[in-house]
């Protein structure tokens, strides 16, 4: 019994140990194309990429700035869309997310992970008791839709 205790700390380690080296590659990313657009600052891929490095750390107010920011630089970009949709989502303002990943999928019909997170956010969006906001508020100090 105290074998499969020992077998079972041992695991738990080796998992945080594994998130940890993948939390400090993320910051370095994070580092490296902040680096690189200083070089570059009209590459819409370099805020894409670290708008996924964002989104992988839970940063998701950087993770949409930099998607707004490719979008911006490229419209249109189908990846743009993709990282803005996952910065929405993990910012819990699934209805916005779910109307990004449908505009993605009028670029691209075929994009099986867009579909998806399109599933996901509207599944999300029947769960949620107030699926205009992420905190639940009072009808009368903050109307939906605002």
């Amino acid at each position: 019994m105290e074998e499969s205790n020992e077998e079972e700390e041992e695991e738990e380690d080796y998992e945080k140990e594994e998130e940890w080296i993948g939390f400090s590659q993320q910051w370095d990313a994070v580092q490296a194309f902040t680096e690189a657009v200083k070089l570059n600052p009209r590459e819409h891929r370099l805020f894409g990429n670290r708008s996924y490095c964002y989104e992988k750390l839970q940063r998701y107010e950087e993770a949409l700035r930099d998607a707004e920011m490719s979008l911006r630089l490229q419209p249109g970009w189908p990846k743009g869309f993709f990282r803005k949709g996952k910065a929405l989502r993990g910012l819990k303002r699934y209805a916005e997310a779910a109307r990004t990943f449908e505009e993605l999928l009028r670029l691209d019909s075929a994009n099986a992970e867009a579909s998806a997170q399109l599933e996901a956010c509207r599944a999300l969006l029947r769960v949620s008791p107030w699926p205009c906001h992420p905190q639940p508020c009072h009808p009368w100090l903050l109307p939906c839709g605002v």
